[in-house]
């Protein structure tokens, strides 16, 4: 199983959606274990949706150093939920 790790910055006091969201998964996993593949599944895809609709708000100097242009992120945010 791949542990997803979100690094939020240091200098805020407030934590990131992504650490939040992330925090929201290690809950789901622990509180249930019978049904942790369920969880762990349906938190993934709920994280992938949230990213792929970030991606399309950040601007081109930002997905240029994550080594994307506006068509590859287009792309990357049009797939469908079941294609990591």
């Amino acid at each position: 199983m791949t542990n997803i790790l979100v690094f939020a910055p240091r200098s805020s006091a407030e934590p990131t959606p992504l650490a939040m969201t992330y925090r929201r998964i290690v809950r789901a996993r622990s509180v249930v274990r019978g049904k942790t593949f369920v969880h762990t599944w349906w938190a993934r895809r709920q994280l992938r949706a949230m990213l792929r609709k970030e991606l399309l708000l950040q601007p081109d100097s930002v997905l240029e150093d994550a080594g994307f242009d506006r068509k590859q992120a287009e792309r990357e945010a049009a797939k469908p939920f079941w294609v990591a």
